[in-house]
């Protein structure tokens, strides 16, 4: 089939291939009118399901873009420092406040994973975010950074040490 003469239904087709939600694959597609039945109207279209069965069958490719999609959201929770958006007051240099605008068009905002309201004043008392260390532990292995840096020889068969040089050859004397 190829690519759909759309772009914007072409990037919506791809990012539903690697399993991302309508609504995220319209904002992240650009598409402009991102409402519930405008985006279910477009995920049911007849050539967007065809391209989106078609790529799903790419797995080596789909996969990529999974680890591309998996490494970038773990970086952000591994590096991102959600205090670039803290608000600060002058005075007494106190955190005061969050910049959430500033934050949720950032792309740590994913890193947020819950938030917590008064419930009298509606005000946001504290949010949570993705812990750090478990992300930079998981980088750290799907990157094979725990993997063994030497590897001992083995023989031909694999199934034991490898012989030593001087075993394998016969040393042989020329004949007076």
């Amino acid at each position: 089939m190829g690519a759909l003469r759309n772009h914007k239904h072409e990037r919506f087709a791809r990012l539903r291939a690697i399993l991302i939600s309508p609504q995220e694959a319209a904002k992240e597609a650009g598409i402009d009118t991102i409402y519930p039945g405008n985006v279910a109207r477009i995920d049911r279209r007849k050539d967007v399901r065809r391209r989106i069965v078609e790529l799903s069958a790419d797995d080596e490719e789909m996969i990529r873009e999974k680890r591309a999609r998996i490494e970038a959201r773990l970086n952000a929770a591994a590096y991102g420092d959600v205090l670039d958006f803290a608000i600060i007051n002058k005075e007494t240099k106190e955190i005061v406040g969050v910049d959430w605008p500033r934050l949720k068009e950032s792309d740590l905002s994913v890193t947020v994973k819950s938030l917590s309201f008064d419930k009298d004043t509606g005000k946001l008392t504290k949010f949570d975010r993705d812990d750090a260390l478990i992300a930079a532990a998981q980088l750290r292995d799907m990157l094979g950074f725990k993997a063994p840096t030497k590897v001992a020889q083995t023989n031909p068969e694999g199934d034991g040490p490898a012989e030593p040089l001087l075993h394998r050859f016969e040393l042989v004397y020329p004949s007076p």
